[in-house]
């Protein structure tokens, strides 16, 4: 389920519960080494860093100027394993679960996600936002002349 939460002269805006913005690169697994297997081309860096009495682990993935930072959730109970902390894509070559990719145009971009829409939704918009329902995180997809040329991944804390 997506709902529309704004839709101004140059952006539109979603909240979904959707797998997509939870596993945009399809990962319905709860492995950290399966998801890792799949962005094998990207080099993972280790960052540990301590908070409180903890000792938290996270991945620092780069691919040419492409990076992203993943966070594994080792709860047994949790539904969502792994989060996109933060990230940017800028490269052509990176496909996203719907067949998102950098260079597609904001009316395929859409239509992964809509059998209809209005004709507002793809006219003169620069970004697309998408909000997870839950947790706390952000997509932003940057159009220049109707064409995907970045995609940002955030982790947010609220609406």
């Amino acid at each position: 389920m997506i709902e529309v939460k704004k839709d101004s002269a140059n952006v539109l805006e979603f909240i979904t519960c959707g797998n997509y913005v939870y596993y945009p690169f399809g990962f319905d697994v709860k492995s950290e080494d399966q998801i890792l297997q799949r962005l094998n081309y990207f080099v993972d860096s280790i960052i540990y860093y301590h908070y409180a009495d903890s000792t938290f682990k996270e991945h620092l993935l780069k691919y040419h100027s492409n990076q992203l930072l993943l966070s594994f959730d080792k709860d047994t109970e949790s539904t969502i394993s792994s989060y996109i902390c933060e990230g940017v894509i800028t490269d052509r070559s990176i496909l996203l679960s719907n067949d998102i990719q950098i260079g597609m145009s904001i009316e395929s971009f859409i239509d992964n996600f809509f059998d209809t829409y209005p004709q507002s939704w793809i006219t003169n918009k620069e970004l697309i936002i998408f909000y997870s329902g839950v947790v706390g995180i952000k997509h932003v997809y940057s159009f220049v002349d109707r064409c995907l040329v970045q995609i940002r991944f955030d982790s947010v804390e609220s609406y």
